[in-house]
């Protein structure tokens, strides 16, 4: 397994705008820089939705996303990052030495992303019992398998309609039931449908970041 940081990612607003934030399975850890003000840190939450960030133009964004499953001492974090500069290469090391992932959420968590099945399958190719998978998830992510596996359908199916694929394959690829499964799924977790998903060149785009699944 890799370090925890799956890439850094800088963003700067020309004008103000509303940039929307699809869910990726990740959390990252942010800078925002703004003027001569000194830099801000935070890390985002678990996204279960898409939301919209509302950013005024001047505002520089750096963030560093990290692999999901990944455990966060925020607080010490942040602390330990101080007001040192977003670029500064000792960021990364900060991370790796204050963040961790279990080697058993990595594997669970990239066996349910990878998987069209039930919860009962990645139990079964993982090797442990699923009421076993329930309680490593929900302790180290805060999550059950249920939200990993609905997340890697809809960002699964999502690529898949961007890329081309008729609504129909897409579903199916996906392991939904029908379409309108698929079409449910979608609303809930980028707040559109299939066709308006499609439409959204940035929501569209977005899907294809690094992430989970």
């Amino acid at each position: 397994m890799n370090g925890v940081v799956l890439e850094k990612w800088q963003f700067r607003a020309e004008e103000r705008l509303s940039v929307p934030v699809v869910p990726d399975g990740c959390r990252d850890l942010i800078c925002i820089n703004f003027g001569e003000e000194r830099p801000s840190w935070l890390v985002s939450n678990l996204d279960e939705t898409t939301r919209l960030v509302a950013v005024d133009r001047g505002f520089e964004i750096t963030g560093y996303r990290l692999r999901p499953g990944t455990r966060i001492p925020v607080a010490g974090l942040i602390s330990s990052i101080g007001e040192t500069d977003p670029n500064d290469g000792g960021i990364n090391e900060i991370i790796e030495n204050m963040c961790s992932l279990d080697s058993s959420v990595d594997e669970a968590l990239g066996c349910i992303g990878s998987l069209s099945g039930n919860i009962n399958d990645a139990a079964k190719v993982i090797g442990v019992r699923v009421r076993t998978l329930q309680r490593l998830l929900q302790k180290h992510t805060a999550h059950p398998p249920v939200f990993w596996l609905r997340l890697a359908r809809a960002r699964r199916a999502a690529k898949s309609i961007s890329q081309g694929s008729s609504l129909a394959e897409a579903a199916y690829n996906a392991g939904y039931c029908d379409q309108s499964h698929m079409n449910r799924e979608f609303r809930k977790w980028f707040g559109t449908t299939p066709s308006g998903f499609i439409n959204d060149a940035v929501q569209a785009s977005m899907i294809f970041d690094k992430g989970f699944a």
